[in-house]
């Protein structure tokens, strides 16, 4: 039983997490929204009087690459007991990629400017995908072990309102930097301002106190890695946790091409502008509830609520006219983002609690990432599948119907399959 110092010293150790992730968020959140955002990063490209083609291959070539570099962060800081400014450093590694296009932008005449522009970009995709992919395993495991147990779903909650409101200033931010111009220095413009929020940012990480993890000493580098993932291959609770998360990721996914299966049966475009009022409103209000909720209650709760949000919003989409449709899945669609979050990472660690937390979320990353690269491809392929088709029902209603039973069964697997230990379970 903690005594009132113990006690005293446990909340004042939770306030200092809660407000250095919102700082974090607030700044990171903007800047890289701003930086990193696809339209502005193609909006250059074109600016430019460049070839966007090569920038979606090269992407994909980064999402290939922080694959396989899951391991490697393990392997690297695995046992790292500065995990903080290993955190910091990954992330100012990111930030500085926004210095690749500013100096060919300055660097170049303009006759090998447009040349240039493409390859500049790409570089930038692909130095974000390598740094932010040795940081991510590290990052979210802060996230999970600077907060107490109670309270980790309410601070997941708390960093998407964070989140939501950073999206819609970067929003206004960007649209103001880039009025009255299409020129490349206008995005320029925006790559600096973004660069400036992404440097103090992380400064915010720095405040955290990290706990004193007795598994953090002993073997490291390569022996540590082979031995962490032969351990947890080993238990077939992981396995069965990996597959219903591979189920949940590819069903959601479909979420991603609903503008575009809305566009091709109504002939009218969704702006992303619509999407963002409607994700941010249900981002704020639920954010901080939900994530109150699924703390106290299991983080399985919280991947039953996003499967049930994003079958409703697809409902919407299928029975309500467009209008109302829209603004159904678009709150649907946040209160869905919002509980993806909440359990994503949460609910691996409190499965293995006793776990090495960065190996932990290195291998699910690992096997977890081809899921992210296959199934808006496969959906894809289905979409133009039921377009070829001319189906009276419409395309949207095609996709929609399948991937509302592919999430049935999905619900059904993890309800049976995934356990969903309480806060009060785990030591």
């Amino acid at each position: 039983m903690l005594t009132g110092a113990d006690r005293s010293k446990t909340e004042s150790s939770a306030t200092r997490t809660f407000l250095a992730f919102i700082g974090f968020e607030s700044l990171w959140g903007t800047g890289f929204s701003l930086a990193f955002h696809g339209p502005i990063l193609t909006g250059f490209v074109i600016a430019a009087g460049g070839s966007i083609t090569a920038v979606g291959g090269l992407a994909a070539v980064g999402s290939a690459v922080s694959i396989l570099l899951q391991p490697v962060s393990a392997m690297l800081f695995g046992r790292s007991r500065h995990r903080r400014y290993i955190a910091v450093t990954l992330q100012w590694s990111v930030a500085a990629s926004l210095l690749v296009p500013v100096a060919v932008y300055y660097g170049l005449s303009a006759d090998y400017f447009a040349t240039w522009a493409v390859y500049a970009v790409a570089a930038t995709v692909t130095l974000q995908s390598i740094f932010g992919s040795l940081n991510s395993p590290v990052f979210y495991s802060l996230t999970i072990d600077t907060a107490p147990v109670s309270q980790r779903g309410l601070l997941q909650g708390v960093r998407q309102v964070c989140l939501a409101f950073s999206g819609v200033f970067a929003a206004v931010l960007a649209r103001d930097l880039l009025i009255g111009s299409t020129g490349p220095d206008r995005y320029v413009d925006v790559f600096v301002v973004a660069l400036g929020f992404c440097l103090v940012g992380p400064l915010f990480i720095l405040m955290l106190r990290e706990p004193e993890i007795a598994s953090q000493t002993g073997v490291r580098g390569w022996p540590f890695l082979r031995r962490s993932f032969t351990r947890l291959a080993g238990q077939s609770g992981f396995w069965r946790l990996m597959i219903g998360l591979a189920l949940i990721h590819a069903t959601l996914a479909v979420g991603n091409l609903i503008p575009a299966l809305l566009r091709q049966d109504s002939g009218v475009d969704i702006t992303v502008a619509d999407i963002l009022l409607f994700t941010t409103v249900a981002r704020v209000a639920a954010g901080p509830l939900v994530g109150y909720w699924v703390g106290r209650h299991g983080y399985r709760f919280g991947a039953e609520v996003a499967i049930a949000a994003s079958v409703a919003g697809w409902l919407a989409v299928i029975l309500l006219p467009l209008g109302w449709a829209t603004i159904f899945w678009g709150l649907m669609s946040g209160l869905a983002l919002v509980t993806t979050d909440l359990w994503n990472t949460n609910l691996i660690a409190q499965v293995f609690p006793t776990e090495n937390r960065v190996s932990l979320l290195a291998a699910a990353g690992f096997v977890m990432g081809p899921v992210g690269v296959v199934a808006p491809l496969i959906w894809a392929i289905l979409m133009d599948g039921a377009i070829e088709f001319h189906h009276p029902l419409g395309t949207a209603r095609i996709i929609l119907i399948i991937a509302a039973a592919m999430a049935g069964v999905t619900w059904l697997y993890i309800r049976r399959f995934v356990p969903n230990p309480k806060p009060a379970e785990i030591q």
